[in-house]
């Protein structure tokens, strides 16, 4: 073989190697990309698992037996049971006993004398506390029919307004029986086995469904009077979650106050809800929420963002992610939060101007730390239409720092709370209703249930009883919501 001809056959192997490795350099480059997917999807992943209640606003019934969750709460520094000052609830003699026994010796206990005409020389006092045997009690009303001698006309007399059929049951029982249904949340069936059990009144599930209705037809009038109350109210909160309707996922939307509470049932979750509702179109104060996107669509009046949420997504951050801006921001909100707190407790009904804006300067600079730290978006995948998707982190500095007056307006403002907290408090009871029931069972149930509940957690919020609440429904008209406010 000539020198030319191996020079050539060398060229053509030197060729066949650069088309490989062109191959092989494609190969690595498509492999990079598939392996910076999967990266990014396992990190997800990771995050998902990783989030419970106490880095995420899943609710603590997700986290499992398994998970010990840390409180976003600070110490104290009191030590654990009642503090000084604390009423406490030890029972104590009543000066007017329902019954008074006197047990006086006979004879005596050492040399058997008879005690009988000794006057005695003191008194020990023991109470016993306890309920009578639980009866229903009939009352029969008879309504004579009298012939007038003069006109010869007869007359009958009048019967009570709640006695309307032969047979009925009073206001009573009917309000314990809405106290245990909604008050309490127990089930049809097992509200009629108490009532059975306990009191020897039978009611089944059929008549308890139709004494909510009624309870719920009585209150339409208040439900409206709260519904007024919550429209003039200088805050509120509002907060919704997901509830089922035979089966079916409905949304249930709860505005508040600390002495007012009002739920509503809706197929939607957003604004379109929330119009039919009635409450926030017409509200011009500060309404507290989270970051849902319908709420700031009321550019009527002024909002604030729960902090709660943001303390977890923060911590979650700084756990799962290893962020340490994260951290700094948590602990300056709650330092803010403390200021406030200290300010108030002396008297103060707002932060001076120098403070405010000494502590909005630092939240800031924190939020300008986070964005410095993210890095740059990944770029766009081939045929990819519109925006690249952001991190977490860099959705949450950005909400941050673009709502930073609905932020920190806790801070300029001393009527609004640091959290929400109270609102998804007044949702926890649909919650534990839902676990008990797991679905309504008709489209009317929840419309019953949101008018009393809503009742009921507004009456208790100004501490009345709830059984004698109930009773009131049924014996009159309700006591009034606007009582306390």
């Amino acid at each position: 073989m000539s020198q030319e001809e191996i020079i050539k056959q060398l060229q053509g192997e030197n060729e066949k190697l650069r088309e490989e490795n062109t191959h092989l350099r494609a190969e690595n480059h498509d492999l990079k990309e598939q392996m910076e997917q999967l990266s990014t999807r396992v990190q997800k992943l990771e995050g998902r698992v990783a989030k419970d209640s106490h880095n995420s606003s899943k609710p603590p019934s997700s986290d499992g037996y398994a998970r010990k969750t840390r409180s976003l709460r600070q110490k104290s520094g009191k030590k654990p049971g009642g503090q000084a000052g604390h009423a406490g609830s030890t029972l104590s003699l009543v000066e007017t006993p329902d019954e008074i026994i006197v047990l006086r010796p006979e004879k005596c206990a050492h040399c058997q004398a008879n005690l009988q005409e000794i006057p005695a020389e003191g008194c020990e006092r023991r109470q016993l506390i306890d309920l009578p045997q639980i009866l229903p009690r009939v009352t029969e009303y008879q309504g004579y029919d009298v012939r007038c001698p003069c006109c010869q006309q007869v007359t009958r007399g009048t019967f009570p307004e709640k006695v309307r059929t032969s047979i009925q049951y009073g206001p009573m029982l009917k309000g314990i029986a809405l106290y245990l249904l909604y008050g309490q949340l127990l089930p049809y069936a097992r509200t009629a086995e108490l009532l059975a059990d306990v009191c020897g009144c039978h009611l089944s599930p059929g008549t308890l469904e139709a004494l909510v209705a009624e309870g719920a037809d009585r209150l339409a009038q208040t439900e409206e009077q709260i519904k007024q109350a919550l429209r003039a109210a200088e805050v509120i909160g509002t907060d919704e979650t997901g509830i089922r309707v035979q089966g079916v996922l409905h949304w249930l939307h709860t505005a508040r106050t600390e002495t007012l509470t009002h739920y509503a049932s809706h197929r939607k979750r957003g604004k379109a809800a929330t119009d039919e509702i009635g409450i926030l179109p017409q509200f011009h104060g500060v309404a507290e929420h989270d970051g849902y996107s319908s709420y700031p669509q009321y550019t009527q009046c002024e909002h604030a963002l729960c902090n709660a949420h943001h303390l977890r997504q923060l911590r979650f951050l700084h756990e799962h992610e290893k962020q340490p801006w994260a951290l700094d921001l948590k602990d300056h909100l709650l330092a803010c939060h403390s200021t406030v707190e200290e300010a108030r407790a002396s008297g103060a009904t707002r932060l001076p101007p120098e403070v405010i804006e000494r502590l909005s300067a630092t939240y800031h600079q924190l939020i300008e730390t986070g964005l410095a730290a993210q890095p740059p978006p990944p770029p766009p995948m081939p045929k990819q239409r519109g925006r690249v998707k952001q991190t977490q982190a860099k959705n949450l500095l950005d909400r941050l720092e673009r709502d930073a007056q609905a932020v920190l307006r806790f801070m300029t403002d001393f009527r609004v709370p640091f959290t929400n907290n109270g609102s998804e408090q007044d949702l926890r009871m649909v919650k534990v209703q839902q676990k008990i029931s797991g679905t309504f069972r008709s489209e009317t149930g929840p419309a019953a249930f949101c008018r009393i509940r809503g009742y009921f957690s507004t009456m208790a919020k100004q501490g009345y009883r709830l059984c004698i609440v109930a009773r009131q429904i049924f014996a009159g008209v309700p006591l009034s919501p606007l009582g306390a406010v």
